[in-house]
């Protein structure tokens, strides 16, 4: 339920990716275009726990030289802006949608949350638990950017 939920999010941040990459070789060239892949590559694979690839990606940030990192930060600066950009206009569709079909899904992603739980047979004194011994700290960063997070 939730893939089909987020398909037309996955969609958007796909053709904007797109977008960004064609605007990048198109006007930073080539090469950057290629570090930018390599480094995303990599970072899916060193995400998904593939030692290897995070070595490979920690030896690629060695050995960059100083000016190309500027480049590198502001493609992937726009493209998480991007991003947000299209989680922004996800939530508008699928409250646009719920408000004209009643039966589309909710567009409050609580209410898939709970399903889950309830699919799963969560109880809600083991929900409550695991609620009371979380452990939230908070970040505080040097520019007043913003990056909205997909997952509860």
């Amino acid at each position: 339920m939730i893939q089909q939920i987020d398909a037309p999010l996955r969609e958007d941040v796909r053709l904007l990716g797109n977008l960004l990459g064609e605007t990048l070789k198109e006007h930073a060239g080539q090469d950057l275009f290629n570090q930018v892949e390599q480094i995303r590559a990599l970072s899916k694979g060193a995400r998904d726990g593939q030692v290897e690839a995070e070595k490979q990606l920690e030896q690629l940030f060695l050995s960059l030289e100083d000016e190309e990192i500027l480049p590198l930060t502001r493609a992937f600066t726009h493209f998480l802006n991007f991003a947000n950009i299209a989680e922004q206009y996800n939530v508008v569709r699928s409250r646009r949608q719920s408000e004209f079909d009643e039966n589309a899904p909710s567009p409050n992603p609580l209410d898939h949350l709970f399903q889950k739980f309830k699919d799963h047979e969560i109880s809600a004194d083991t929900l409550f638990k695991q609620i009371c011994e979380l452990n939230i700290e908070l970040v505080l960063t040097a520019h007043p950017t913003e990056v909205s997070r997909r997952t509860l």
